[in-house]
């Protein structure tokens, strides 16, 4: 995939009106590009503000899941791309490209154009909707950003098309999972090595997942590896997989532990979608990103996101294997635990390989493979990990679920495949 390639988006056409006329002369509408300033002299400001906002916005926010995050930041990315578009050399709006998505007000071409402002206006409006059900303090914040930016640029902006862009994200079947994320029993997944509770949630996390609409061509139908036939017998290929986490994640070095710890996020965090867009963060940071730039990295890194959580749920409510640990206690171990806590769902595709890989497929086709960079945690600044490429940063990923003892080494592995091929598509 080069950097041609643009993932399909929704849009949002905001806009700033300071005059329609110079002088007495009308405007020519081809000359766009010389009446407003082009994004690329901005700052990437913006961007970085309304995101770190998103940071601390998911884990205050009742049922903000790595799935549901992970849209969230898709559809606001999305919204700031479509704002800013038209300041952008050699980009356009997907809108009429996007399924289901259609017929956008087109922007005033005699007008002249202030990107950061129009996705200041952007943001700020989704946000509030996206993120509806979260406490005063932070939608204080989000008002509070808002206005930071209209003071700066002292001019007004108008919003003409939101309720298109809200009305469009209520379509995807993924609209307000944050407030029902365990919709179905868990008698409807059981039988002989499916999937059983392993902690206090006895019911599965967001069971349809994989129903909800992608944004990259063909990943709504991406399907991994088959799984290793199922057995409890010790001489098949499924119970080497089953032994494989058990011995692995039963005699950790020091240097795995590190690994397995820094990787882990708990309930209730920012997510490892979160941490991921951290890290977005502090390379649009350490790039010196101009706006024009900053806005397709971020379009395409939380698609990539997006779109590997559907891909990874689609097959674990597919397949609907049983965790390591309930096999490990039923033929080997009564007593073992995994060393941290299991998500309530299936276990094949590992989710985190899966969204890892997609991030680090995307950063690598940016800055090349060879990269030297360094990952801090979002959710313990003093955890942190260096690298200098983006194959070994997704290894590591792929690896600290099978040190924890959470998945399978297959389900980790065509994990990983799966999050390199929703990242191409």
């Amino acid at each position: 995939m080069t950097k041609k390639i643009a993932f399909l988006l929704i849009g949002l056409s905001i806009f700033l009106s300071l005059s329609c006329k110079k002088g007495d002369k009308e405007i020519d509408p081809e000359a766009i590009a010389e009446i407003s300033e082009p994004a690329s002299s901005y700052g990437a400001n913006v961007i970085s503000d309304y995101s770190s906002l998103q940071l601390k916005l998911i884990p205050n926010t009742p049922g903000y899941e790595t799935p549901v995050a992970a849209r969230t930041m898709a559809y606001l990315a999305l919204a700031a791309y479509e704002a800013g578009v038209n300041g952008i050399e050699d980009k356009k709006s997907l809108a009429g490209t996007l399924e289901g998505f259609n017929n956008l007000p087109e922007i005033d071409k005699s007008v002249e154009y202030n990107w950061p402002l129009a996705i200041n206006a952007s943001q700020h409006t989704l946000m509030k909707k996206i993120y509806g059900t979260t406490g005063d303090v932070l939608k204080t914040r989000m008002d509070t950003l808002k206005r930071q930016y209209e003071t700066f640029y002292k001019n007004g902006v108008g919003s003409d098309i939101v309720e298109s862009v809200w009305n469009y994200s209520q379509t995807d079947n993924g609209h307000a999972a944050y407030d029902n994320n365990y919709p179905k029993s868990n008698s409807e997944f059981s039988g002989v090595g499916k999937w059983v509770p392993t902690g206090d949630q006895k019911r599965p996390l967001l069971p349809e997942w994989g129903t909800v609409r992608t944004f990259g061509t063909g990943n709504s139908e991406l399907v991994a590896e088959p799984v290793k036939t199922f057995s409890f017998s010790n001489n098949t290929d499924f119970f080497s997989e089953v032994n494989d986490v058990y011995t692995t994640a039963s005699n950790l070095n020091v240097a795995q532990e590190a690994i397995m710890n820094f990787w882990y996020m708990p309930e209730r965090s920012v997510t490892q979608a979160g941490n991921q867009l951290g890290f977005l963060l502090d390379l649009l940071s350490k790039e010196n990103y101009k706006l024009d730039k900053a806005l397709v990295l971020n379009l395409r890194v939380t698609f990539a996101m997006h779109d590997a959580l559907v891909a990874s749920y689609k097959n674990k409510y597919g397949n609907n294997i049983m965790r390591p640990s309930s096999y490990i206690h039923e033929a080997i171990d009564p007593n073992w635990q995994p060393n941290l806590p299991e998500v309530a769902v299936p276990d094949y595709t590992s989710e985190q390989a899966t969204l890892v890989s997609a991030v680090a497929t995307v950063l690598a086709n940016e800055f090349g493979e060879d990269y030297i960079f360094e990952i801090v945690s979002q959710e313990d600044n003093t955890k942190k990990r260096a690298f200098k490429t983006f194959s070994s940063f997704a290894k590591e990923a792929t690896v600290a679920p099978i040190y924890a003892g959470v998945h399978y080494r297959m389900s980790a592995t065509n994990g990983a495949l799966q999050g390199i091929t929703v990242a191409s598509n």
